[in-house]
């Protein structure tokens, strides 16, 4: 796997669950699944996602993540992302924290991620 543009995004209001968003893409031979995250100083972390349920669109814990050879995947805005709850404090704008993803069989790879102040871009 190949992490690039990682950022974690402050929330707006202190408390408030930040987010995770990368670039992620896949050469590996053999298919993996995304299990989970992890992010430093956070007290846990969920993959998202967005789908519909009851006529709308809801943001809901992500299902297991295939990647297979050539797989591109933004994980953005209003679409995949992690979630980083309870985050310790001392995590501030201009810093950076580590992400680590699991997949199945229990493989990591931790990248770090430029945390950016609620406003800025994400």
């Amino acid at each position: 796997m190949t992490i690039e543009n990682a950022r974690l995004v402050l929330p707006p209001v202190a408390g408030n669950p930040a987010a995770v968003y990368f670039d992620l893409s896949y050469e590996g031979d053999r298919a993996l699944t995304i299990r989970k995250a992890e992010v430093a100083g956070a007290e846990s972390a969920m993959l998202h996602e967005y789908a519909e349920f009851e006529g709308k669109m809801q943001m809901m814990e992500a299902l297991p993540i295939g990647i297979t050879k050539g797989d591109k995947l933004e994980f953005k805005p209003g679409e995949k992302h992690v979630m980083a709850f309870g985050l310790a404090e001392g995590i501030e704008a201009g810093g950076s924290v580590d992400v680590t993803l699991t997949v199945a069989g229990g493989a990591t790879q931790t990248f770090a991620a430029e945390v950016r102040a609620a406003g800025e871009e994400r």
